[in-house]
C-alpha cells in the first residue's frame, strides 16, 4: 500500500465525516488543512514507502516538525486530535491491526475563560446598527437574535421563513451534526424581527437574511460577512479587540446564570449536547463575582 493509497483513505474519510458524522463544512475544512500537512510531511520523510511502514515514531516527528512552528497548544491539540481519528478510522475499517497513535499525549491548554459583555454594553451594542449601518434593520436583529437566543452564527444564517413561529416567540435551527432544535425570541428581538419581516416583503428567499451576492450559492448571507459586521459592533461597543460574535453566544450564557437560570437550562438554550461545555459559565460567574468583591468590598484588596 502506497502513499497514493493514503490520499485516497484521507479522501474517504473526509467523506465519511460529512456523509456519516454529519460534520460541518468548516470543521472537515479544518481536518483536511491538518491530514494534507502529515500527507505531505509523511510522503517526503517515508519517501514513498508503504502506508504498514509509518509507525508512531513517523507520526511523533512530524508533531515535533509542526510543534517548531512556534503554534499554540491548541491548534497543536487539534492537530493531533485530527491525527488520532485518522489512523482510528483505519483500524475500525480494517486497514491498519492497531492504531498507532494511541499514546500520543496532547499538550497541557492553560484555562481561557470565555469573554463576554456587560448589561451595559449589550444596550450600547444594539443602538450603533442606526449609526453604523447600510442595513440597521437587518443588522439589528442580527445583535438582537444573537443575545437572545445564544444561537451560532452558522445557525443564524441559514434560518428559513417557514421555521420562525412569531407569536409563540420560536425559530427551529439546524446547528451542530446537523441537529435540528428550537430557539426563544425575546420581546426586543420579536419586535426587531417584526419590523424585518415587515421590509423583506418583496424579497423572494426562502432565508431570513438571503444573500448580498446574486451569484451566491448558498442563498443566505455569508458567515463572513455576519462575523465582519458583528466585529464591527463589538468593537466600536467595547473599545475591546479580542471579543468576537461568539462572544455574544457567552454573554447568553452568563447573563442567563447571573439572573437565576440553572446550569441545564442554559445547556438546553445554547444546544450543548453535553453539560462539560455549558460548565465554563460557572468559572466565568467566579471571576465575575472576585472582581466586583475586590471592587466592593472594603477589604477586597
Amino acid at each position: 500500500m502506497n502513499m497514493h493509497k493514503l490520499k485516497n483513505y484521507i479522501f474517504d474519510f473526509l467523506n465519511s465525516l460529512y456523509f456519516e458524522k454529519k460534520y460541518s463544512q468548516n470543521t472537515i475544512k479544518a481536518y483536511k488543512f491538518d491530514l494534507k500537512e502529515m500527507y505531505t510531511f509523511l510522503n517526503k520523510y517515508n519517501n514513498q514507502t508503504d502506508l504498514h511502514q509509518i509507525d508512531r515514531s513517523s507520526i511523533q516527528l512530524f508533531l515535533s516538525y509542526i510543534s517548531e512552528k512556534k503554534i499554540s497548544a491548541r491548534t497543536l491539540s487539534r492537530k493531533i486530535a485530527t491525527i488520532k481519528s485518522f489512523f482510528k478510522y483505519l483500524v475500525d475499517q480494517e486497514v491498519l491491526e492497531k492504531n498507532i497513535t494511541k499514546g500520543i499525549s496532547f499538550p497541557k491548554l492553560s484555562k481561557k475563560l470565555p469573554l463576554f459583555l456587560t448589561e451595559q454594553e449589550i444596550n450600547k451594542l444594539m443602538e450603533l446598527p442606526k449609526i453604523h449601518s447600510k442595513h440597521p434593520v437587518r443588522d439589528k436583529l442580527i445583535l438582537e437574535l444573537l443575545y437572545s437566543s445564544g444561537i451560532r452564527i452558522s445557525e443564524l444564517i441559514t434560518i428559513k421563513i417557514k421555521n420562525i413561529r412569531l407569536e409563540e416567540g420560536l425559530i427551529k435551527v439546524v446547528g451542530k451534526g446537523n441537529v435540528e432544535r428550537n430557539i426563544f425570541v425575546g420581546a426586543f428581538a420579536k419586535k426587531s424581527l417584526k419590523k424585518y419581516l415587515k421590509n423583506r416583503k418583496s424579497v423572494k428567499s426562502s432565508f431570513l437574511f438571503p444573500a448580498e451576492n446574486k451569484t451566491s450559492k448558498t442563498g443566505h448571507i455569508s458567515v463572513r460577512k455576519v462575523y465582519t459586521d458583528v466585529k464591527k459592533f463589538l468593537i466600536l461597543a467595547t473599545g475591546n479587540d479580542s471579543l468576537s460574535p461568539h462572544s455574544i453566544r457567552h454573554t447568553t450564557a452568563t447573563h442567563l446564570l447571573e439572573n437565576g437560570a440553572d446550569l441545564m437550562s442554559v445547556k438546553e438554550i445554547l444546544g450543548h449536547s453535553s453539560l462539560k461545555s455549558t460548565q465554563v459559565y460557572t468559572h466565568v460567574q467566579k471571576e465575575y463575582m472576585r472582581k466586583i468583591y475586590k471592587q466592593a468590598h472594603p477589604e477586597g484588596n
